[in-house]
């Protein structure tokens, strides 16, 4: 007959057992999260465009709005780079990293201009530098290493 001892005993071997298993299941989806994390943190990395910097409308001149993957430019409350009482519709435009390069695409067959020459109203690439005007609202495009190294001067 098994004894107490025993019986403790083999409860441990089997506690101990599914304590490994689940130490092991946590560090599998931990490395599967930083794997993702660098990944994306990769992606950034190579961008050309690090931030935009906002020209027009003056109560927002100066403040500096980060790209990291996609975001929004509206008036709309769910936009990620809120513009108010310039025209912009919600949702107005996109800015979106395409294999490293940041790319402005407007919705709804609108135009918007790039360095004050010709209007675009389809996807276009950006450079550092870059003035785009939508609507009433103009921005500035810095590049990686912090400044507006580009086509355009302020």
């Amino acid at each position: 007959m098994e004894t107490a001892y025993d019986m403790l005993a083999s409860l441990a071997r089997y506690l101990f057992v599914l304590i490994m298993l689940f130490i092991i299941a946590a560090s599998a989806v931990l490395s599967a999260r930083e794997g993702r994390m660098m990944r994306r943190a990769k992606r950034i990395a190579r961008t050309n465009i690090r931030c935009i910097k906002i020209i027009e409308p003056n109560e927002m001149m100066g403040r500096r709005f980060y790209i990291n993957g996609e975001c929004t430019i509206g008036s709309g409350d769910n936009d990620d780079i809120v513009i108010g009482s310039c025209g912009l519709s919600r949702a107005h435009a996109r800015l979106f990293d395409h294999k490293g390069t940041v790319c402005i695409s407007v919705k709804r067959k609108r135009f918007f201009l790039i360095n004050e020459t010709q209007q675009h109203s389809r996807t276009v690439e950006l450079e550092p530098g870059d003035r785009v005007r939508i609507m009433d609202a103009e921005f500035v495009c810095i590049g990686v290493g912090g400044e507006e190294d580009g086509n355009a001067q302020i």
